[in-house]
């Protein structure tokens, strides 16, 4: 009796105590069959440490991973378009031609073409112009001669004794040249050092602005016009001349006192190479010149073999003869009024 007692109540606390257990075993069956059918991998736990491959983690293997999307940037506000200006409606054809818009840019269009008009004229007529700038009550002699045979020394000469202006072509290029801001300093420059002659409109407008300055009425231009082209253009728009003063010298005198003069002068072009370039031009442009007024009578042949005071005393004689005349002519016509 004893004996069954002792096994029941052995039973029964052995049933409580696995009771639990079972519970619990058949929880965890339960739970371990649930994640097999899910068919998600637990990764086995391991001491090894993770290897960290360039600052990058990779997903376990066999491990479902899902992949979260960037988040979307958020679209910047959209800046309002500038509209442009509104510009009021040309009322031209409305008012026949009478536009009462002052911004209206037909106005503007027909200033700027008036402007190029004007300009377009005044080019065209310097260009073109048959009137010249200088009446007949001026009187301009022309002073040719080769580099070096005296012309402005008997310039000087005659500035003091009758009255005249003395322009020198090659003085005024010089300091055109010189002068600050000029557009054609370097032109100029070039031409000089070459031994050419400048262009005529240039050479032909210093001249001209020249004579205006100046109160006097009577000229000696030297060292112009050196070519055609100048003889021509400055008869037609200037002033036509009364004659040629040509200064007549051989190359080898002209020759020694130009390399006399260079040693102090400080021009760029009283050197050896330049003055015989010098003497090439001036047979090639000026002697045609010369011949060009002697067919009309108007050349006065001076030899400068002789010492300037000789030169001179020939120079004067030949002044005198031609102010002598116009007096007489003066006074003829003033007796017939």
């Amino acid at each position: 009796m004893l004996s069954s007692t002792s096994c029941l109540l052995k039973n029964t606390a052995v049933a409580n105590i696995t009771a639990p257990l079972n519970s619990k075993l058949a929880s965890a069956f339960s739970t371990s069959a649930l994640i097999n059918s899910t068919k998600v991998s637990v990764r086995p736990f391991s001491l090894t440490p993770l290897r960290l491959e360039e600052n990058k983690v990779e997903p376990p293997k066999n491990e479902t991973t899902v992949e979260i999307p960037p988040k979307e940037a958020e679209a910047a506000p959209e800046t309002p378009k500038e509209e442009p200006p509104k510009t009021e409606s040309c009322s031209c054809n409305a008012n026949k031609g009478k536009c009462e818009n002052k911004g209206c840019a037909c106005k503007k269009a027909i200033l700027m073409l008036a402007l190029a008009g004007i300009a377009g004229t005044a080019y065209y007529y310097y260009e073109n112009r048959d009137q010249q700038t200088f009446g007949d009550d001026t009187t301009v002699v022309y002073v040719l001669g080769g580099p070096g045979a005296g012309k402005g020394t008997q310039c000087a000469n005659l500035v003091k004794d009758f009255g005249f202006v003395h322009l020198s072509a090659g003085d005024l290029l010089r300091e055109e040249r010189q002068r600050k801001g000029s557009q054609y300093g370097e032109l100029i420059n070039n031409y000089i050092k070459e031994g050419k002659i400048v262009p005529a409109k240039i050479t032909i407008a210093l001249l001209e602005n020249a004579m205006a300055k100046s109160p006097s009425k009577r000229f000696l231009i030297d060292g112009f016009p050196r070519k055609m082209d100048q003889a021509k253009k400055f008869e037609k728009t200037v002033c036509k001349g009364k004659f040629v003063l040509f200064f007549d010298c051989p190359e080898s005198v002209m020759l020694e006192r130009l390399l006399k003069r260079g040693k102090t002068s400080g021009r760029v072009d009283d050197n050896i190479e330049s003055i015989k370039k010098r003497f090439v031009t001036f047979k090639e442009t000026s002697y045609p010149v010369v011949e060009y007024f002697e067919k009309q009578n108007k050349v006065k042949r001076v030899s400068c073999v002789n010492s300037p005071q000789k030169v001179y005393a020939e120079t004067k004689a030949i002044f005198k003869e031609l102010f002598e005349g116009e007096e007489k002519a003066k006074k003829t016509t003033d007796a017939k009024n």
